[in-house]
């Protein structure tokens, strides 16, 4: 039962006999679990399975309390109050260390640090997080969303790339990568080699786009005489 759970876990962490049932009492009140001490723990929802967890790891009032995940895989309402229990533990002192995926949760905390393959990439308030975060989130549609991915993560930083679902997304840093820049640091990068100007292909399709519109000048010109030619009068040589 429930109860059962808190007071093997009070004998765990050393709670004086004398103080386990008034501790569970604590607790039971604490996690919204008043009057329910006698159910059976493996046949509670989620959310409920979570304040018992919860409830466990406080019977002894620990100073610094780890909580890996608590509000994962449980409904709206569960998380919300978890994150209660979490707010008054924390208000009466007690050092909280919580890991979450959820970033809207998280910014419930004072101190935030970002994680990446076992990398901190990222550590501050809430707000001082997102002022260092500069330029755009771009969302990237592609038909092969894994393999943009790799290709991204190995040509930047690997923690600013993200794979949701079929979405690929990635946060460039202050001065985002552009490919007009790239091909004329390529150029520049030939005509230092050879000594000549290179043809790239941005003067390439200059070029065309000029021809095009020679072209269509030159057709302009031949209909409006041809319409010039169609409305004048004609002079025949008798």
């Amino acid at each position: 039962t429930i109860r059962e759970n808190l007071r093997f876990f009070a004998g765990v962490y050393g709670v004086p006999e004398e103080e386990r049932e008034e501790k569970t009492r604590w607790v039971l009140a604490f996690s919204g679990l008043e009057g329910q001490g006698d159910q059976i723990t493996g046949r509670l929802p989620g959310g409920w399975k979570q304040r018992v967890a919860f409830g466990a790891a406080i019977m002894h009032e620990p100073s610094v309390l780890f909580l890996d995940e608590p509000t994962s895989g449980v409904d709206p309402l569960a998380r919300r109050a978890l994150w209660r229990m979490i707010n008054q533990l924390a208000d009466a002192g007690t050092a909280v260390l919580v890991t979450t995926h959820y970033l809207e949760e998280s910014e419930q905390c004072n101190r935030l640090g970002f994680m990446v393959a076992g990398e901190l990439v990222a550590e501050g308030s809430p707000s001082e997080i997102k002022t260092r975060q500069p330029g755009h989130l771009l969302e990237l549609v592609v038909d092969q969303p894994q393999r943009a991915a790799d290709v991204l993560k190995a040509r930047r930083e690997r923690w600013r790339v993200s794979l949701f679902g079929s979405r690929t997304t990635w946060r460039p840093g202050a001065r985002p990568p552009c490919a007009t820049s790239r091909r004329a640091a390529s150029a520049s990068r030939r005509f230092a080699r050879s000594g000549s100007p290179s043809r790239t292909s941005s003067s390439a399709s200059s070029r065309r786009r000029a021809a095009r519109v020679r072209s269509t000048s030159r057709r302009e010109r031949s209909w409006a005489q041809h319409r010039s030619d169609a409305s004048s009068p004609r002079l025949t040589k008798r």
